[in-house]
């Protein structure tokens, strides 16, 4: 069962190489990637990672609260923020920080297992 689901992964992706850069592209459809972050103070994250049309991170935060957060330019790593600038959510490879007003104790966040 693992064997196919791995076969499977390997077919929905495809890899260019372009300037010396592997580029990794999706050519299946694009569904929800959920992953749950643990943070400093024992603090965790849920976040739900829904690709374009949506293109935002939905969160729900260890002590309850959500909220959801649509894509934001980024020069590394992936952001996502609020208009207002109230919350920002970056993600880069398995890690993660929470920023803005009222989440500064999200930080060095890692995704479990």
């Amino acid at each position: 069962m693992t064997g196919l689901l791995l076969l499977a992964a390997l077919l929905a992706l495809t890899h260019f190489v372009k300037n010396g850069r592997v580029v990794v592209a999706l050519l299946a459809a694009k569904k929800p990637i959920h992953a749950v972050f643990n943070c400093d103070g024992g603090r965790t994250l849920d976040a739900v990672f829904r690709p374009a049309p949506a293109d935002r991170v939905d969160l729900r935060l260890g002590d309850g609260r959500a909220l959801s957060l649509p894509r934001a330019l980024s020069a590394d790593g992936t952001r996502y923020a609020a208009s207002d600038g109230s919350a920002v959510f970056w993600d880069k490879g398995r890690n993660a920080l929470l920023t803005g007003k009222i989440f500064s104790s999200y930080t060095n966040c890692s995704a479990s297992e």
